[in-house]
């Protein structure tokens, strides 16, 4: 089947992302759906659906399909898969076979479930790339980064290499050498218990509410400043809404365990590095990939306890689509990659 894939899918938590083989990335929005309990069509879906979480009218819900890689609610995932080959054959994509990003967390029952959606949705085949080497082969480092101009992993080489992925609702770690992972390690949480940490928070120390996606907006802010962060919500008390200024320190706290994690995940895969690649994870360093990646805290956390220099890859949160677009593109190299497909 090597060879065959023309349509990558990276299904998150809280991002869903398409590549066609030819065109590249052509989806990046949202893991959010509205919908209608009962009804086979959504109300909206993506960035509009997110715009809508915590303000639904009567009658709509909103949530995600997927959580920590498994399927959270079955209605949405027939939902999500339909518009999506939808979209990819409105975008000139002839054949629709697709080339799934699997989960660390996954189950074999949520990789069928995933598979039977597409195949009844129109798609003609479906193979799964393991997380992992997803991650890694979409790693890419921009030309200030300090590393080599335009420094690209790959995972097929004789080399080591350390790949960490923050998500929303999933994290892993894996120590790949040689096209083969060593060892690997996940966890069913990411930022989206930072996310709930912060809501409390600020419930507890400012009498301050806000929905999830301002809670997200904090944190994506935080990301980008060390300085106090201004958001809206609603004063408990007064029942009122209202700006307030948010202290770095509280979004600190909140990020903590999740960078800790993430750090810990790093330190196992050095305690089963060969000491004949440890050069390698020196000359490249710890990748880190996935939307949490983008916070300092995650990267200072990882580098404080393993004392090795870490690096963000350029986009974080696409390094999977970009991964099994590498696939895609380059099957002679990465077909053997692809777990098995199903007509």
């Amino acid at each position: 089947m090597a060879g065959t894939w023309n349509i990558g899918l990276d299904l998150g938590g809280c991002g869903i992302r398409i590549a066609l083989r030819r065109e590249g990335i052509i989806y990046d929005e949202s893991a959010v759906a509205a919908f209608r309990r009962g009804k086979k069509e959504p109300v909206t879906l993506g960035n509009a659906g997110r715009e809508l979480r915590g303000r639904e009218p009567i009658g709509v819900r909103t949530g995600v399909m997927l959580e920590g890689g498994r399927v959270a609610r079955e209605e949405l995932l027939e939902m999500w898969m339909s518009y999506l080959m939808q979209h990819c054959r409105e975008e000139g994509s002839g054949r629709t076979s697709v080339l799934l990003a699997g989960g660390p967390n996954a189950r074999e029952a949520d990789l069928q479930a995933v598979r039977a959606a597409c195949l009844k949705c129109g798609g003609s085949e479906m193979g799964v790339l393991e997380a992992e080497f997803a991650a890694a082969l979409g790693v890419w480092f921009p030309k200030d980064s300090g590393t080599e101009a335009g420094a690209q992993a790959d995972a097929m080489d004789d080399a080591a290499h350390i790949v960490v992925d923050i998500g929303g609702f999933s994290m892993f770690a894996a120590l790949i050498v040689g096209g083969h992972i060593v060892n690997r390690e996940s966890r069913p949480f990411g930022m989206q218990s930072a996310v709930e940490a912060l809501r409390m928070a600020l419930r507890r120390e400012y009498a301050f509410a806000v929905g999830i996606n301002g809670a997200e907006d904090i944190l994506a802010k935080a990301a980008e400043t060390a300085l106090h962060i201004e958001a809206d919500g609603l004063d408990i008390e007064k029942e009122m809404p209202v700006t307030r200024r948010i202290r770095p320190e509280v979004v600190r706290r909140c990020v903590h365990p999740i960078a800790e994690e993430a750090a810990a995940m790093a330190g196992t895969m050095l305690l089963h590095l060969p000491d004949s690649t440890a050069a390698d994870i020196m000359k490249y360093g710890i990748m880190l990939t996935g939307g949490g990646a983008q916070s300092p805290l995650v990267k200072e956390a990882v580098e404080k306890a393993c004392g090795i220099a870490c690096r963000v890859s350029d986009r974080p949160s696409q390094a999977s689509i970009r991964g099994i677009m590498r696939v895609m593109n380059a099957p002679q190299r990465f077909g053997e990659l692809v777990l098995e497909g199903t007509e």
